[in-house]
């Protein structure tokens, strides 16, 4: 993939991030995969369980999967 189209790619992210997801979704998402925050430590932080923040960040990956859909490139 070429930098112009890796640029398009993570401008279209951080959009359906800030539109797409709600504010619990892109908190807990932007914690764990972004800012590498520990799922014990945020689910203590947040007063929740392992479980619930698996299933947010399953949630909100699915609802960017399903937003972006064509624009992600294959998997191998």
């Amino acid at each position: 993939m070429d930098r112009a189209r890796s640029r398009e790619l993570l401008s279209s992210l951080i959009t359906a991030i800030e539109r797409e997801l709600s504010p619990h979704q892109r908190e807990v998402l932007v914690a764990i995969a972004l800012n590498g925050v520990p799922i014990d430590v945020l689910a203590e932080r947040l007063n929740t369980t392992r479980g619930a923040l698996y299933k947010t960040v399953h949630d909100a990956r699915k609802k960017l999967r399903a937003h972006l859909g064509s624009d992600l490139p294959e998997r191998r």
